[in-house]
C-alpha cells in the first residue's frame, strides 16, 4: 500500500500533462493554425499571410531571452510556466475582437502574434526542464508517444471543428465572425491547459547555470547538445523556405475550399497519431538518433512533392507522409534534448536555441518570400520556392549524421517512486 500511494502522484502528473497537451492542442488547432487564413480573409495578401507565421516568431524569440532570469526571480519553474501560459491565452482576446469588428491591420496582427509567440516560446525551456523531473526515464519514449497520440487527436478534432465553423460562417457571409469564434475557443483551450499545468507537482527547484551565446557557439562542434542544436537550426531554416507558403499555395494558387484545406491540415495530424506508437517503439529499440536520421531523410522530398502532385488527393497523401516525418522529428529531438543536455544547463541552452531557431525560421521564410515575390533572379513562383527548400534540406543531412546520443543516468523522485512500486515499466498518461 505505501508503494502504491508513492506511485499515485507520478500517475497524476502524467495524466495532468496529457490534459495540458489536449488544451494546448485546442489552442493550436483552432487558433494558431488558422491565423494565416485569417490574414488572407482580412485582405493582408499572400506574402503577409505567409510571414505572419514567422516574423512575429523571431520577435517573440527575442522577448523570451529574458526567460531564465525571470524564472530564477519567480523561483519556480511551475509558476513561471503557468504565468506564461495564462498570458498566451489572453493574446487571443485582441485577435477575437479584431475578427469580430471587421479585421486587423498588419502591424496590429504582427504585434499580437509577437506576444503569442514570445510567451509560447518562453514556455518551452522551463517546461522541458521541469517535465523531465516528473516523467520517469524508463517510460519516457512510451509516455511521450502515447501523449503525442492524445494531443494530436485533440489537435485533429480542433482542426476539423475549426474548418466546420469557417465553412458554416462563409456560407452565411460571415467569415470573419467565424474566425472570431475560433479565437475565443482557442483562448479557452489555453486557459484550460494553464489550469492543468498549475496542478502538476514541482519536485526540483531551479538550480540553473547561466549559459551564454559564446559558450553555445563554441560547443556547436564539440558537444553532443551543440551538434544537435546546429543540425536542428539548419533544418528549420531549410524547411521554412517553403512551409509558410503552403497555406497561400493551396488557398489562393490551387483555390481549394476551406473544407479541403482543413482536410489537408487534418491529414498530417492524423498521420502523427497513427505513426506515433510505432515511432515510440522504434525510439526504444534503436534510439532517438536513428529516428532523427530517418526524419531528416523524410523531410527532403516533401516540398518537391507539393508541386509534382498538386491535386487534392495526391496532396493528401503527401500530408500523411509529412505528418509521420514531423512526428518522428519531434519525438527524436525531445528525447535527445533530455540525453545530450545537463538539466541545470538546459533552460539556458534552449532559450538561446529558441532565438537561433526563430532566426532560422524567419530567414528561411524571408528567403521564400523573396523568391515568391521575384526578388531572386525573377523566380516569382511557388515551384521555385519549394524546389529551393528541397535542395537545402538535402544539404542539411550531413549535420544530422554528426549528432550522437549520450545517455545520462537519471533517477528523479518520480522514477524512484515508480521503481519502488515495481510499476515503472507500465505507467501511462491515463494512469
Amino acid at each position: 500500500m505505501p508503494a502504491a500511494r508513492a506511485a499515485s502522484p507520478v500517475r497524476r502528473d502524467l495524466r495532468y500533462s496529457a490534459l495540458d497537451g489536449a488544451g494546448w492542442s485546442v489552442m493550436v488547432g483552432m487558433g494558431e493554425l488558422y491565423v494565416p487564413a485569417f490574414a488572407l480573409a482580412a485582405g493582408q495578401g499572400e506574402v503577409a499571410a505567409g510571414l505572419v507565421a514567422t516574423v512575429p516568431l523571431l520577435l517573440g524569440a527575442i522577448l523570451q531571452c529574458a526567460g531564465p532570469a525571470l524564472a530564477e526571480r519567480v523561483g519556480s519553474l511551475r509558476r513561471w510556466v503557468v504565468i506564461l501560459s495564462a498570458v498566451q491565452a489572453a493574446a487571443f482576446l485582441p485577435l477575437a475582437l479584431g475578427a469580430g469588428t471587421g479585421g486587423m491591420g498588419t502591424l496590429a496582427l504582427f504585434a499580437v502574434m509577437t506576444l503569442y509567440w514570445g510567451t509560447g516560446i518562453a514556455t518551452g525551456p522551463p517546461w522541458v526542464t521541469w517535465i523531465e523531473t516528473l516523467v520517469p526515464r524508463r517510460v519516457r519514449a512510451r509516455y511521450f508517444g502515447v501523449r503525442g497520440i492524445l494531443t494530436n487527436g485533440a489537435l485533429l478534432g480542433a482542426i476539423l471543428a475549426g474548418g466546420a465553423v469557417l465553412a458554416a460562417a462563409k456560407a452565411r457571409g460571415a467569415t470573419l465572425a467565424g474566425f472570431a469564434l475560433l479565437f475565443v475557443l482557442a483562448g479557452l483551450g489555453r486557459a484550460a491547459s494553464t489550469r492543468w499545468l498549475a496542478l502538476h507537482r514541482e519536485t526540483w527547484k531551479p538550480a540553473m547555470r547561466r549559459v551564454g551565446p559564446g559558450e553555445i557557439l563554441a560547443g556547436l562542434r564539440r558537444t553532443p547538445g551543440g551538434r544537435l542544436v546546429a543540425a536542428m537550426v539548419a533544418m528549420q531554416a531549410a524547411i521554412f523556405v517553403a512551409l509558410p507558403f503552403f497555406n497561400p499555395w493551396v488557398l489562393e494558387e490551387l483555390g481549394l475550399p476551406y473544407g479541403r484545406y482543413t482536410a489537408l491540415l487534418a491529414a498530417g495530424f492524423l498521420a502523427r497519431m497513427a505513426f506515433l506508437p510505432f515511432l515510440a517503439r522504434a525510439a526504444e529499440r534503436r534510439g532517438p538518433r536513428a529516428l532523427l536520421l530517418a526524419a531528416g531523410a523524410g523531410f527532403v522530398p516533401v516540398s518537391a512533392l507539393w508541386i509534382l502532385l498538386d491535386g487534392f488527393w495526391p496532396l493528401l497523401l503527401v500530408q500523411v507522409l509529412a505528418g509521420a516525418v514531423f512526428a518522428a522529428w519531434e519525438l527524436a529531438t525531445l528525447m535527445l534534448f533530455f540525453e545530450t543536455m545537463p538539466r541545470e544547463e538546459r533552460m539556458g541552452v534552449l532559450t538561446w536555441f529558441n532565438l537561433a531557431n526563430a532566426a532560422a525560421i524567419v530567414a528561411g521564410s524571408l528567403a521564400g518570400g523573396a523568391i515568391l515575390g521575384g526578388g531572386w533572379g525573377g523566380g516569382g513562383s511557388y515551384p521555385a520556392v519549394f524546389l529551393v527548400s528541397t535542395v537545402l534540406r538535402l544539404l542539411c543531412l550531413p549535420l544530422l549524421l554528426r549528432v550522437r546520443e549520450v545517455p545520462r543516468p537519471f533517477r528523479g523522485a518520480g522514477e524512484a517512486a515508480l521503481a519502488q512500486s515495481g510499476e515503472a515499466g507500465g505507467a501511462g498518461p491515463a494512469g
